[in-house]
């Protein structure tokens, strides 16, 4: 899933809610009266994977150019999916008690993959992955490989920028 409009936002729930509002549409005819008419689309999720990426939209391309969006944006280890967030045949079929109970709406952060670099033509990727046999996060960066802690993954310093999150549904994931 696509998370476009971080510029406009501080967390990850804040582009999730931006991504349901309610928009309207220009130029709809009404098929009984042949007249325009007022419609609006909105986007929901529709199923609930194992594993949810979160790409975010930290390049913007305009005119011919590219730059990359450089700010802060919170993303919390622990997503919860709020209802409004589903489709409302999917609200329904998870309202129920297990196996469709309330962890299918929760997420669990395991990956983040980050832009390093001031440019958007120019930089480096750099991986965290929670390691389950360590109960640690791990970089990946190259050949560098060592163990971070948790608030340098979810807090990184510019130019570094999350680009995909990972998240697993959490009935997906051992007690």
């Amino acid at each position: 899933m696509i998370l476009q409009d971080i510029e406009k936002v501080s967390s990850v729930k804040e582009a999730l809610d931006q991504l349901v509002v309610r928009e309207g549409l220009e130029g709809v005819t009404s098929t009984k009266t042949n007249q325009e008419t007022e419609a609006y689309q909105t986007v929901t999720i529709e199923e609930l994977p194992f594993v949810l990426l979160l790409h975010l939209k930290c390049f913007d391309y305009k005119s011919h150019s590219c730059h990359k969006i450089q700010k802060a944006l919170d993303f919390p280890v622990l997503l919860s999916l709020e209802p409004r967030l589903l489709s409302s045949g999917k609200n329904k079929k998870l309202s129920g008690g297990p196996p469709n109970g309330p962890k299918n709406k929760q997420y669990k952060l395991f990956a983040v993959v980050y832009h390093d670099g001031k440019e958007a033509s120019k930089g480096h990727y750099i991986t965290d992955v929670f390691h389950v046999g360590y109960s640690g996060w791990i970089r990946y960066d190259d050949a560098n490989v060592r163990f971070v802690m948790e608030q340098e993954v979810l807090h990184p310093r510019p130019p570094r920028v999350p680009y995909i999150l990972y998240y697993r549904r959490a009935d997906t994931i051992g007690k």
